[in-house]
């Protein structure tokens, strides 16, 4: 009796000990989780631009590692994107020939990053001018806010745009080969010459688009159904 209550004893202690190591083990890798984060957002405000991308790419990695902390490294850089593209006061014709190498990377990281959980706030892009963007095919940007942004002759293939908000965003020449656009609102928008083949605008609010009429949308072969609206809309003269 007695040498089993020791021993009882001692598979409890042993649980007791195998518990406590966990916990400080979980709570070591908490703190570096958050060492990792701060040297890199740190990072961020460099002058030199190869260190700047070396912390988006090291955040990517934080993210990857510490799927709690995805929500802030992705509204980290979301806000990235939003100061370092070309200001609203640069004019459409200075705009340089394609984004900074710095910006490029942040968005494609941003767009290749898992599906955000539901009801997750939208990641927030708004008004960004990233003209002659180039993301990979089958880039991750659903539920995003890119109202007014401008991405005029992007390539944007395959792109998950689907529950975006692209309101009076500058699509032109932009190339939405078979993009996923489901349930996006795509009101006001500009898609003057954009090539829209095969793009799924199934239940797309696509009323009041610029530059370009229902037919030769329609003529691109896109995917529509009962809840794809089309017809005018109230648009603001200019762009944001």
């Amino acid at each position: 009796m007695i040498s089993a209550f020791l021993a009882s004893g001692g598979l409890v202690a042993t649980a007791v000990t195998i518990r406590g190591d966990r916990q400080q083990f979980q709570l070591s890798r908490e703190g570096l989780v958050a060492e990792r984060y701060g040297r890199a957002a740190e990072q961020l405000s460099s002058s030199r631009r190869e260190v700047r991308i070396a912390a988006i790419y090291a955040l990517e990695k934080v993210a990857a590692d510490s799927p709690r902390d995805a929500i802030t490294i992705r509204d980290l850089l979301g806000a990235y994107v939003r100061e370092h593209d070309p200001s609203l006061k640069v004019e459409d014709g200075q705009l340089p020939p394609e984004p900074e190498t710095d910006v490029s990377a942040a968005l494609a990281v941003l767009s290749r990053r898992p599906q955000d959980p539901d009801k997750s706030p939208q990641l927030d892009l708004h008004q960004v001018r990233v003209p002659h963007l180039h993301l990979p095919s089958k880039a991750e940007l659903s539920n995003a806010n890119l109202g007014g942004a401008d991405l005029g002759t992007a390539s944007l293939r395959e792109i998950d745009l689907s529950k975006a908000f692209l309101k009076n965003a500058n699509l032109h020449d932009a190339d939405l080969s078979g993009a996923n656009l489901r349930k996006s609102d795509m009101r006001c928008t500009y898609l003057e010459k954009a090539i829209l083949a095969r793009a799924d605008l199934r239940g797309a609010d696509v009323r009041g688009v610029r530059n370009v009429s229902k037919e030769q949308i329609i003529q691109q072969h896109v995917i529509m159904d009962a809840q794809t609206k089309f017809g005018p809309y109230p648009c603001p003269k200019d762009h944001a």
